[in-house]
């Protein structure tokens, strides 16, 4: 337990008392001590009572400086030093105003995005002219952090105010003597915002982020496609609690999607038992907070997730599902999200099946409505089988011949082949010559799925992979009858429902794999080992056709997309690296792109130029383009990167082209400065945060104060030391000088 109190002397002098619990032991002590000492002078000796009225007086004395040498006592040292009070936003005029008046002798100044920030907040009014008039406040407006500090004030403390400056601001500013000063974050409105920015058509995409608002009052959110259909809704959500959302990807092109923040018990809305009028149910489930996030005051966070529904098997009991209408009333707060769904590569997937299933009926449908090449063989006797395919490209090797009679497992078929799904029982009646001509097609590149059916053995694993085959330790755990939520855990962080199923009776090797898929009591269903160039995946969820069955066709898609992209054939072509699912880019900010160019003419270049043949190039919404030069990363690297400062809101088109023939093209939507306002707040008032903390380490300034008003400094107790040395020796001598007379006066008696 720390207490801190507070005393002012003057309007220019403060002090501060830290008190501990170590403190109050060694205060009862002092106590204890000077309580003995004046029974003894009052009880015991034998003087007049105005020397005993001296010699308490002096006790006193003693104590009162032993006690202020034992308090930990800081004098603030502002008045010594000039310090600098840079003003960011999310304070207010009358909060400037009183820093000034309790910082006299300090220098004040404003921001550029302070004063934007208070002609933006028209609801408040606040005006530049109700700040006093003060000599200390300086004229100009800061609006780069770095260039201002080191050009005027390199060798003065600085005390920021505020939401302050972002992470990079700060490192490119090096400035080593800092302190912060946070502004509150009550505003509503949406903060952490993190979702996919490029997305597959018929994919999910992922929202999440936090609430931001009074801790007092309800929320509700609505998230709405380009259309203006409501795709998700949820209500009743507190400031701190985090949200997350899977939304569905259904149209290729370039989308903006609407999520507004409204005040709670706005949302009307119609019970009923099924799906909402977008075609998808909703669903809120809720989970404790696992210290992901830390905020002031240590508030409790909640998540919420709401997305396709999850039924408990458990349970037989209908869920009620809320059918969203549009909340008519002004949001408190509206962002737009911007999605770029493409068409996934084209893929040539051979399934090999021991016998007809469902599973591979409703998958080779997908694949076909997809346009993916498909080649199906199923044995429909122990000599016979029965070949099919469609969609194959022209360069496909053999396509025109293919017979039930083709040798499929030829290593030119193979190498145009991107996944291979083969059943267990399929693995076990393959020769030892077959499985070993799979094994040299995977570390040649080919991708295969296993569905582990109880017909796979360890040794035929062993021998198709190639990797070691250990028995898993899966017991096939019961989920709680009153569990809140089932669900597959996929390592993207995606969601399925629940469908009832067997956890995988094997598993790679330790060190050799990577679990894609969990249940609810947290047991591998889907994992994947490399071999060579080449994946090998082992799916224990042979059943996710009942999701089709079930109408739930987006599980479906989501669960078989997600393993034909993790283990498909890598096709390494030039591309770009995917945009940050936390990132935002606003007009002028530097946006950084990288590419990755697979040309051996190209990677052998000095980093000091362009790669040979190649140019990226960006063009905006009114075809206005330019060329951003690009450099290589690493010298053993085949990547480069190049920094763009967009000059438009709007989305921006980045092209890499060779020759002028465009091989790659990549899509981002550029901001104005003003949009995320909430969000970007957060994560300066985060950045600044970290620094301080990180400040106060490096200084070790840890018996100082702990970061909170003043500049506080370990105040001078020399002279308290000197009075304390001199009175303790004056009562020392004069103890010794009574008990030597009273020592005499027994004598003579």
């Amino acid at each position: 337990m720390d207490m801190r109190i507070h005393l002012t002397t003057a309007p220019e002098q403060q002090y501060e008392i830290v008190l501990q619990n170590s403190h109050f032991l060694l205060l009862a002590v002092l106590i204890l001590g000077f309580a003995i000492n004046i029974w003894g002078i009052i009880r015991q000796r034998r003087q007049h009572w105005l020397k005993k009225s001296w010699l308490v007086l002096l006790n006193l004395l003693v104590f009162a400086l032993a006690l202020f040498l034992l308090m930990p006592v800081y004098q603030d040292s502002s008045g010594s030093e000039t310090v600098n009070h840079l003003y960011t936003s999310g304070v207010n005029p009358t909060q400037v105003n009183e820093s000034i008046s309790s910082h006299p002798k300090d220098n004040h100044w404003l921001t550029q995005a302070l004063i934007e920030h208070w002609h933006r907040d028209t609801a408040a009014n606040y005006s530049v002219e109700t700040i006093a008039q003060s000599n200390r406040l300086q004229s100009g407006l800061v609006n780069d952090l770095s260039n201002w500090y080191w050009q005027n004030q390199t060798l003065e403390e600085l005390v920021v105010h505020g939401h302050g400056f972002t992470q990079q601001q700060y490192q490119l500013a090096n400035i080593e003597n800092i302190q912060y000063r946070p502004a509150d974050l009550s505003t509503p409105g949406f903060r952490d915002l993190q979702w996919r920015k490029q997305v597959y058509l018929g994919q999910n995409w992922s929202l999440s982020g936090q609430i931001q608002g009074k801790p007092s009052a309800l929320y509700n959110l609505e998230v709405t496609d380009p259309g203006g259909e409501i795709i998700a809704q949820v209500k009743g959500l507190r400031a701190n609690q985090t949200f997350s959302t899977q939304l569905p990807a259904d149209v290729s092109g370039h989308a903006l999607y609407q999520l507004s923040l409204y005040r709670g018990g706005a949302i009307a809305a119609k019970p009923k038992l099924g799906e909402d009028s977008a075609g998808h149910a909703e669903h809120q489930h809720k989970e404790p907070q696992h210290d992901e996030h830390q905020h002031e005051g240590h508030e409790h966070t909640e998540h919420i997730h709401f997305g396709p529904l999850n039924l408990d098997h458990d349970h037989q009991q209908q869920q009620q599902v809320v059918e969203p209408e549009s909340i008519q009333e002004t949001p408190l707060s509206s962002e737009q999200l911007a999605v770029s769904v493409i068409e996934a590569p084209k893929m040539t997937v051979l399934m090999m099946q021991s016998s007809p299933s469902f599973e591979t009926r409703h998958l080779k449908n997908l694949l076909q409505q997809q346009e993916h090449g498909v080649i199906t063989r199923t044995r429909i006797s122990q000599e016979r089988f029965l070949l099919q395919h469609s969609n194959l490209e022209q360069g496909f090797a053999g396509a025109a011949t293919l017979s039930a009679q083709t040798n499929l497992f030829d290593a030119t078929i193979l190498a145009n082949v991107d996944v291979l799904l083969i059943d267990g029982r399929m693995v076990e009646q393959l020769d030892i010559a077959e499985r070993q001509s799979l094994l040299a097609a995977i570390k040649a590149g080919l991708g295969v799925i296993v569905l582990m059916d109880n017909q796979a053995s360890q040794n035929a694993l062993q021998q198709l992979s190639g990797l070691q085959i250990l028995k898993s330790d899966n017991r096939n755990k019961k989920v709680s009858p009153n569990a809140t939520e089932l669900y597959f855990s996929l390592a993207d962080g995606s969601r399925l429902a629940f469908l009832n199923h067997q956890a995988n009776r094997f598993e790679f090797a330790s060190g050799q794999s990577q679990i894609l898929i969990e249940n609810p009591a947290s047991e591998q269903v889907a994992m994947f080992a490399q071999q060579g160039q080449g994946r090998i995946t082992l799916t224990s969820l042979t059943n996710a056709y009942q999701w089709q069955l079930s109408s739930n066709r987006q599980d479906f898609q989501t669960y078989w997309q997600y393993l034909m992209q993790v283990s498909a054939r890598v096709k390494v072509t030039s591309e770009f690296f995917p945009q940050s699912d936390a990132e935002l880019l606003s007009i002028y900010e530097n946006n950084l792109l990288c590419v990755l160019i697979n040309d051996s003419t190209a990677n052998g270049n000095s980093s000091a130029v362009d790669p040979q043949g190649y140019s990226l190039k960006t063009f905006n919404e009114t075809g206005e383009g330019r060329t951003i030069p690009l450099r290589k990363k690493q010298p053993h690297l085949s990547q480069y990167c190049g920094v763009d400062f967009p000059q438009q809101t709007g989305w921006q088109q980045y092209t890499l082209t060779n020759t002028d023939e465009t091989v790659a093209e990549h899509w981002r939507y550029v901001y104005p400065q003003s949009g995320f306002s909430v969000h970007r707040d957060y994560q300066k008032h985060l950045a600044s945060k970290n620094l301080d903390v990180t400040q106060a380490v490096i200084n070790k300034d840890s018996n100082s104060k702990a970061k909170g008003s003043e500049n506080y400094q370990p105040m001078n107790k020399f002279w308290i030391w000197l009075a304390l040395i001199i009175t303790m020796g004056y009562l020392w001598f004069e103890r010794k000088k009574y008990l030597t007379k009273a020592a005499e006066t027994r004598i003579s008696y």
